[in-house]
């Protein structure tokens, strides 16, 4: 028997929720919600994971040798350790593959009780979810960009696993309209450029071949993103067959869900 997993991505006064188990030997998805608070969340026996602002996670990307005496992923947390500030006792790490040999992408979490975080950086799970739940788009670099209540959520995916990850934060003094995407839009075409800069000296030269944007952002803004990523902007594409009867044909669009279900996947 499989235990059930809830994504909890909290934003401003929404908690986006997904409930995933695995019992058919795939991750589906039984229910989606949008609560105003978690006391009415039914728990039950399953692990709740939590997103975790960008803000407040450390990313390093790290080349890791194959000549190094210790395995790749214990010299990653070794690097990624000896690279923080305080001890290494405050955080606890996550270790990300990616499509490039030996580079690996660490993150350090600093830890929220004893126990350790039961949670996940935005855009790491962004780029889960996508990898897991959605169709993929053509193509070898795509980039991802979730609007969110504080800040957009951004993941680079190089030949489908997760190369880079940044974010933007932005005033929500006044709400996100299409006004303020223009200027999100610009900010990230900026944060673009220069991560393909930074992946060229990676030896990744190919062009970007999507933008896919998802969160808070209407259909009808997606123009203004367009005039600055000419190569072409679009919305996660869900696979439904990971969708219960129960989980599809709700009010919010399944890609306000997209960190929610990166969350669940193991």
């Amino acid at each position: 028997m499989s235990q059930q997993r809830i994504g909890i991505d909290r934003q401003g006064a929404t908690c986006y929720t997904v409930r995933v188990d695995d019992d058919s030997g795939r991750s589906m998805v039984r229910s989606i919600d949008c609560l105003s608070s978690l006391d009415t969340i039914e728990t039950d026996s399953a692990s709740c994971i939590r997103s975790i602002p960008d803000r407040e996670v450390v990313v390093k990307s790290m080349h890791v040798p194959a000549d190094q005496p210790l395995p790749s992923e214990e010299r990653a947390r070794f690097e990624l350790a000896a690279s923080l500030l305080d001890s290494e006792d405050f955080y606890t790490f996550d270790l990300i593959p990616t499509s490039r040999p030996n580079r690996i992408l660490g993150l350090a979490y600093r830890r929220q009780s004893p126990t350790g975080n039961t949670g996940r950086m935005r855009a790491a799970a962004l780029g889960m979810g996508y990898l897991t739940f959605a169709r993929t788009e053509p193509g070898d670099l795509v980039c991802l960009a979730d609007i969110g209540a504080e800040a957009v959520s951004v993941c680079f995916v190089y030949q489908k696993k997760i190369i880079s990850l940044t974010s933007l934060a932005f005033d929500r003094s006044t709400p996100v309209d299409e006004q303020a995407c223009k200027k999100i839009a610009v900010e990230l075409r900026t944060i673009t450029n220069f991560k393909l800069a930074e992946l060229a000296d990676l030896g990744i030269t190919v062009p970007l071949a999507k933008l896919v944007v998802s969160g808070e952002c209407e259909e009808s803004w997606l123009p203004v993103f367009t005039r600055l990523f000419p190569t072409g902007v679009t919305r996660p594409r869900l696979n439904e067959a990971y969708f219960a009867e129960s989980a599809r044909g709700g009010e919010v669009p399944l890609e306000r869900f997209m960190v929610a279900l990166g969350l669940t996947v193991k």
